[in-house]
């Protein structure tokens, strides 16, 4: 472990280092049923999204679709699962007692701690915050017990 992701297959740099493009598919730790296919390299296009699916006995293939990953992470056996933990306790965090907080200032911080926008989205949806419109500021509110 450690070790940068170009270096991981087939224990030798050559092959990657000769390819455009390189990708990599890992399962999810949390649930093994989940593959995630990420690009390592990619010298001729920007890197594209990590796409997951799921390969199941009874059900066979599914397409789950884009998936908040890094490589690292999927290498080390890290799911999304704790990033949107995450996201949903800086949400928890930062809205309780009723505080009304700026969506700015909640997407700035989630995004110091590398949880992506989409994530903090689902969180959002997860725990029903409500958006409020003020002046042409938006802010967000946990809904009241």
């Amino acid at each position: 472990m450690g070790m940068k992701s170009s270096y991981r297959g087939l224990g030798s740099i050559d092959i990657p280092a000769s390819a455009r493009s390189v990708l990599l598919v890992g399962r999810i730790k949390d649930n093994p049923t989940i593959r995630v296919m990420a690009q390592i390299k990619s010298s001729l296009a920007p890197e594209g999204e990590p796409i997951a699916f799921e390969l199941n006995k009874e059900t066979g293939f599914h397409f789950i679709g884009k998936y908040d990953i890094s490589v690292d992470d999927l290498l080390n056996g890290t799911s999304t699962v704790s990033k949107l933990e995450q996201a949903e306790n800086l949400l928890k965090d930062e809205l309780a007692d009723g505080n009304t907080v700026q969506q700015k200032s909640i997407q700035q911080r989630a995004k110091l701690r590398n949880i992506s926008e989409r994530t903090l989205n689902q969180a959002k949806k997860n725990l029903g915050v409500k958006s409020i419109r003020r002046e042409n500021v938006w802010y967000w509110q946990l809904p009241k017990e």
